[in-house]
């Protein structure tokens, strides 16, 4: 695989601002994300029963409770996505210039930066959002967001981590 083609891509304007939304998408489709909303829920609700006990107030403690969690959610969505847009511009500056390559070793990419060899072994699992692949490491908590360009469908279908990239 020495003669492995390389793959390019190249940082628009508006690139960081757009990785970032697919990663923020992710996130808030995580089971994490998911479990920390029920549970703020449930705790909201407990303590709001434990204070005001009355069966009477059990539907409005429920919406309240709801309406908390989802203005909470909402907070931290929009701060989220203000942090994540921020570190996303340091990284994807417009005109940055990423290569791939599928070689023999793993999954060469490479930037003004340096060049980092991701073994084929260590992709846990890839899941596409539109133009960006979300790429997760065995016992990494989080994911790489790598644009789609440098992940072509036909180099990655070699792998059992792509079982969960296909395209929606």
């Amino acid at each position: 695989m020495d003669d492995a083609p390389t793959y390019r891509w190249t940082a628009a304007p508006d690139s960081a601002a757009r990785a970032a939304d697919s990663f923020l998408r992710a996130q808030r489709r995580s089971r994490r994300t998911v479990t920390f909303a029920l549970l703020a829920w449930v705790l909201y609700c407990a303590v709001f029963f434990a204070l005001d006990p009355d069966p009477s107030r059990i539907g409005p403690a429920l919406g309240l409770g709801t309406g908390t969690v989802a203005v909470l959610f909402g907070a931290i969505v929009l701060v989220g996505r203000f942090r994540w847009r921020h570190a996303f511009r340091r990284q994807l500056v417009p005109g940055l210039v990423v290569t791939s390559r599928f070689t023999e070793d793993g999954l060469e990419l490479s930037s003004r930066e340096g060049t980092q060899t991701l073994p084929y072994a260590s992709l846990e699992s890839l899941r596409h959002d539109g133009e960006w692949v979300h790429v997760r490491l065995v016992g990494s908590p989080t994911t790489s967001v790598v644009p789609a360009a440098l992940l072509p469908t036909h180099e990655l279908a070699r792998f059992p981590a792509y079982a969960d990239a296909r395209p929606d």
